[in-house]
């Protein structure tokens, strides 16, 4: 019964993606990621790491980078779990579109959002928690068309 609850704090986490991407300065996000207890440096070279491994369409790469299982949303209700870095690679293709590579690709590295749920790329398409010194994701908001 907690996948509800989880799938729900994430979209509500959603909801404030905008109030926390206004964000004046990159010092501010800073603040913000460790008022959470967040390393934003970590954070910043974590959403790097996965820009470089779409680019290169290093699916091992990024499959790699998640704590398993991963929570996936498409859309508001289609909800799945991937429960391994090789059932990743195997919906890889489906998880990240071309549009949503295209989109994390193109987002400053120091654009992120960080809240008590943990990071996540400009867009809240990829959560994660990063650490003192590395960061895995552990939600993955796949993009519709006409996001």
């Amino acid at each position: 019964m907690k996948k509800p609850a989880l799938v729900f704090s994430f979209i509500a986490a959603m909801s404030c993606v905008g109030q926390y991407a206004l964000a004046d300065s990159s010092s501010d996000i800073q603040k913000q990621c460790e008022e959470n207890g967040l390393n934003y440096q970590v954070a910043v070279q974590f959403v790097k790491n996965v820009q470089v491994a779409l680019k290169n369409n290093d699916i091992a790469a990024f499959a790699k980078m998640g704590r398993y299982p991963v929570t996936i949303n498409q859309g508001d209700d289609i909800h799945y779990t991937v429960k391994s870095v090789k059932d990743m690679m195997i919906r890889y293709p489906v998880i990240m579109t071309a549009m949503m590579q295209t989109n994390i690709e193109a987002q400053k590295p120091n654009d992120i959002i960080c809240n008590d749920q943990g990071a996540a790329t400009a867009k809240g398409e990829i959560w994660f928690n990063p650490q003192v010194k590395s960061a895995q994701f552990f939600v993955i908001n796949t993009m519709q068309a006409g996001s």
